[in-house]
């Protein structure tokens, strides 16, 4: 069975609609995070619960898209963190699926980024549009709507703030909702939500300790 989904992974061709000269065919179909965008809501046993080291992950799951979030501790202050964060280029390094990542624009507080992904024998292009207020504890992201993306649309968030108790430790909370084209089946969606929040708490967490 296993041979087989391999076999036929392979003659998938890639997303192939990226295009950095062309607009997205529109700007924005999902909801984007508020500026600044609101905290992951946990109970109190969860607040409990990532100061043992052990993160909250929540997900909604609606078929074509499908917001996630992990929350956790990292034992560093927020300035480590954000550095940790804005590092685009090292994220092939970090990350399995990232393939390639660069800064290609920076306006103000708007910070642009072209990411690659290699996974399930395709390769996906996405522009993404950052509003980075580092300073006030959060960026969110939109894609770059002045460029075409292989995914429909995606919108996210970082909040990053020192614990209360401990200064020196950061809460750091990530949430992400993706929608996918024709091009991209949907299991490859699941995979960048779910697969994505889980590794953004070993990365950020062992590049910034």
């Amino acid at each position: 069975m296993r041979s087989l989904l391999f076999a036929a992974l392979s003659l998938m061709s890639p997303a192939g609609a990226a295009d950095a000269e062309a607009p997205h065919p529109h700007q924005g179909v999902l909801e984007r995070y508020a500026n600044p965008p609101v905290p992951v809501s946990l109970t109190a046993a969860e607040e409990a619960q990532i100061r043992t080291d052990k993160p909250v992950f929540k997900q909604i799951d609606n078929g074509t898209s499908g917001r996630g979030a992990a929350v956790f501790v990292v034992n560093a202050p927020p300035e480590r963190v954000w550095q940790t964060i804005r590092s685009f280029e090292k994220y092939p390094d970090w990350i399995d699926a990232v393939d390639a990542c660069e800064v290609y624009d920076v306006r103000g507080d708007h910070v642009y980024a072209r990411f690659v992904l290699k996974k399930f024998g395709m390769e996906i292009t996405y522009f993404i549009d950052h509003t980075w207020a580092a300073e006030d504890g959060w960026v969110t992201w939109t894609l770059d709507y002045s460029r075409t993306s292989d995914f429909d649309d995606s919108v996210g968030m970082w909040r990053v703030s020192a614990l209360p108790e401990d200064p020196q430790r950061s809460k750091v909370e990530y949430s992400v909702d993706l929608y996918v084209t024709a091009y991209v089946p949907g299991f490859v969606r699941s995979f960048v939500v779910e697969q994505g929040i889980k590794d953004a708490t070993k990365w950020v967490k062992a590049r910034s300790e």
